[in-house]
C-alpha cells in the first residue's frame, strides 16, 4: 500500500455509539478493511502517534455511518501528553487528543490522492463537540485544534485530527462530527439548549456524521473543564456575552 500525506492547518480565527447507520456486518467490514490508527500514523510519518495508537491508552472505535455517496468511519482516538514525534525530531511538548477517521465512496470509486488535482474538491470538516455546548462556538477551532494530517491509501482518505486534550470533558459527553464542507455547517446538526444534546439534522443534504467519542469519564476534571470553557468565552467575548 502507498499513500501521500498532506498536512493542513486552519486559523483559529476562522470561525453510547451514536446513530450508527450500519449493520453489524458493515461494522465488522470496517475493522479489517481499513488501516488501523497506528498504521495511519505510520503512513504520515509520525512515529510518536504510531506508538501511542498501538499502546494501551488508545481507544478503538470502528464505527461507520453512510450518507449517500460516502461512508465515514471513526477508527480510534488517543489522548495524552507529548504523543506527537517525527523520526529524527524531538517530541512535541503538548497535551492533545488525536482522532482518526476514514472516508471512502460507497460505490468503491477511489478518493482522489493528495497529488491529484481533484483532491480537496469535496472537502469534509471534522470536529469534536461537547454535550451542553453550542457547536457554533465550541468546536475544533476554539478547542485548540484546526490542524490535521491527511493521507490517501488504496482510495480511502484517512485523517488524524488534533485538538487540546478532551479528557477533562469526558463526563459531560463528547461527540465527533464530520460534515460536508470546509467549516462547521450549523444546518447539519441541532443543539437542544434545554438538554444540551447535539444530534444530526434529519434531511440534511450531505454528510453529517455524528459519533460518540468514548473517552474515559474517570479522567474528567470538572474544574479544568470549566476553566477551559471560561477562557474560550472570554476570548470570544471579552466584553461579556
Amino acid at each position: 500500500m502507498s499513500g501521500k500525506q498532506k498536512k493542513k492547518r486552519i486559523s483559529y480565527a476562522a470561525l453510547a455509539a451514536a446513530a450508527v447507520l450500519v449493520l453489524g456486518t458493515l461494522a465488522a467490514f470496517g475493522v479489517w478493511h481499513y488501516l488501523s490508527p497506528d498504521q495511519v500514523a505510520q503512513e504520515v510519518g509520525n512515529v510518536g502517534l504510531q506508538e501511542a495508537f498501538a499502546g494501551p491508552d488508545a481507544v478503538s472505535v470502528n464505527a461507520a455511518q453512510e450518507f449517500g455517496d460516502y461512508r465515514v468511519t471513526l477508527l480510534g482516538v488517543v489522548s495524552g501528553k507529548n504523543l506527537s514525534r517525527y523520526e529524527g525530531m524531538e517530541t512535541l511538548e503538548e497535551d492533545k487528543t488525536y482522532a482518526v477517521t476514514a472516508t471512502e465512496r460507497t460505490d468503491g470509486t477511489p478518493m482522489p490522492d493528495t497529488s491529484d488535482d481533484a483532491y480537496g474538491e469535496e472537502p469534509f470538516f471534522v470536529t469534536p463537540l461537547i454535550r451542553g455546548e453550542d457547536p457554533a462556538w465550541i468546536n475544533v477551532f476554539t478547542l485548540g485544534g484546526g490542524g490535521y494530517l491527511e493521507t490517501v491509501v488504496d482510495g480511502v482518505t484517512y485523517r488524524i485530527l488534533e485538538c487540546d486534550n478532551l479528557e477533562k470533558f469526558a463526563d459531560r459527553g463528547l461527540y465527533l462530527a464530520v460534515n460536508s464542507g470546509s467549516f462547521l455547517d450549523q444546518s447539519a446538526y441541532t443543539f437542544d439548549e434545554t438538554s444540551g444534546e447535539i444530534s444530526r439534522a434529519e434531511g440534511y443534504d450531505g454528510v453529517n456524521a455524528l459519533f460518540d467519542l468514548p473517552l474515559d469519564a474517570g479522567k474528567a476534571d470538572r474544574e479544568a473543564a470549566d476553566q477551559a470553557l471560561n477562557a474560550i468565552w472570554e476570548e470570544l467575548f471579552p466584553d461579556g456575552r
